[in-house]
This record gives structure tokens, C-alpha cells and sequence, in this order.
């Protein structure tokens, strides 16, 4: 079935909504009244038609630039990356993932700065104010709580920031909040696949992020509507999903 896209609808209701505006003249014009009023719609059709065409090759653009962007993940190249990429949340994705933190933190607050990728960008910086350099928890998670706030103002959707923010409420004997959380970060389509997958793996000893839910029926039950939404069906298959 085909379903038009996003901006063409957007185009196609402008226009209609200036074809509607016809229906309202008045019996008794002027000349003058009615060439103002053709004007007004000619203003309106041609405000739509650019709008229309910069959303296409804005988009167009886009996936070129994501195109380049992949291409200098592959090759590990990050240089080709800061030549090339306008969005700071790339390049700092990618010296965050090379555990280069400090100068990953500098374009994560340009993008922010900038209004993009903000609850993403907010949700790294909360990971890294939460865990100490071998990845356990800290104990003082203050800075962490406050960029989860601003990563969830953003987004009040945003799968990793919930799933964060019920390990935290986990570690401090919060059972009630992290339950009424955790939902938030495995069920929705797509972005919960992941979550869903860190909950449903094996953890043992003081690696168990989930130590102070395991046992109960609530955190049992959603790993398995998790699992079930996502069509995770075993441990052993989750690694190679």
C-alpha cells in the first residue's frame, strides 16, 4: 500500500487549505479587495511549494551526510568524520564509543547547544556521571540525575534514559519507582528491543544491575512481555539479534 511522505501531505493540506480559502470571499468586492486576496493565496501556494522542496532536499542532504558519516565509522576515521559531519552528536558518539570521554563531552554539549540530539547527547553525559571508570555505579548520582531529567524533557520517550534511571532507583533499595519505570525502557517498539535485551541477560554477582528485582514476580513478568514484543527468544539467540 503506498503511503505518501510526511512533507508531501504537509504540502498537499496547504493547498487545500488555500483552495478552501476561496469559499469565504465576499459577495461584494472591490477590485482592489480582490487583488489583495489573490495575492494572499499566490503568497500562501508559494510559501507551501518551498517548504515543500526544502523538506525534500533537506532530506536528500541528510542521507548523504549519514551516507559519509557510516563510511567514516568503517574506516575508523575520525577526521574524515569531523570534516565532514555538521552534527557534533556524531563525532562525539564516536569518541565516546572509543572511551574518549572528555573530548567526546565537548561536542555532546555543542549538540545540545545546538538542538540536536539533545536527549541523546544528555543521556550519554548521565551515563557518564553515573559510573566510575571500570563501569560500576558511583554512589553520589546527582550529576547523573540531572541530565536524565533533561534527556527525558526532551523526550519523555526515550527508552535508554528510562532504562538508567530505573537501574538507579534499583541501587538505592527504590523497588517501586524502578518497577514503575523499567516498563517505559523494554516495551515500546524498536528503541525497547535493546533495554529488553540488557534485562533478560545473564548477570551475576556485584555486576547484577537488577540484584534488588530479580526475585520478584513483577521484574520476572516483564522480562518475559518483553521478550515476547521484541521476539527474543532465548538467551543464546539475544547475542546474535
Amino acid at each position: 500500500m503506498y503511503m505518501p511522505k510526511p512533507e508531501l501531505l504537509v504540502f498537499m493540506f496547504g493547498i487545500f487549505t488555500v483552495v478552501a480559502a476561496l469559499a469565504h470571499l465576499p459577495e461584494r468586492r472591490s477590485k482592489f479587495f480582490m487583488a489583495l486576496f489573490c495575492l494572499g493565496l499566490i503568497a500562501q501556494a508559494l510559501t507551501h511549494s518551498v517548504q515543500y522542496h526544502f523538506a525534500v532536499n533537506n532530506q536528500k542532504q541528510v542521507e548523504a551526510e549519514t551516507a559519509i558519516a557510516l563510511l567514516a565509522f568503517a574506516k575508523d576515521d575520525i577526521d574524515l568524520l569531523k570534516l565532514t559531519s555538521r552534527d557534533p552528536f556524531i563525532v562525539g558518539y564516536w569518541l565516546w564509543s572509543r572511551n574518549q570521554h572528555e573530548e567526546a563531552i565537548q561536542y555532546l554539549n555543542r549538540a545540545i547547544g545546538e538542538g540536536k540530539y539533545v536527549a541523546s547527547s544528555n543521556y550519554l553525559l548521565a551515563v557518564f556521571f553515573s559510573e566510575d571508570g571500570q563501569g560500576t555505579l558511583k554512589n553520589d548520582f546527582s550529576e547523573c540525575y540531572k541530565y536524565l531529567e533533561r534527556a527525558l524533557a526532551n523526550n519523555p520517550g526515550y527508552a535508554p534514559a528510562h532504562y538508567l534511571l530505573a537501574q538507579l532507583y534499583a541501587n538505592a533499595n527504590r523497588i517501586t519507582d524502578a518497577l514503575e519505570t523499567l516498563p517505559k525502557a523494554v516495551m515500546p517498539d524498536r528503541i525497547g528491543r535493546m533495554p529488553c535485551m540488557d534485562l533478560n541477560a545473564p548477570h551475576h554477582g556485584i555486576a547484577d544491575k537488577w540484584a534488588n528485582l530479580r526475585e520478584r514476580p513483577e521484574f520476572r513478568n516483564l522480562q518475559d512481555r518483553c521478550r515476547v514484543i521484541h521476539g527474543i527468544k532465548d538467551v543464546s539467540a539475544r547475542s546474535q539479534t
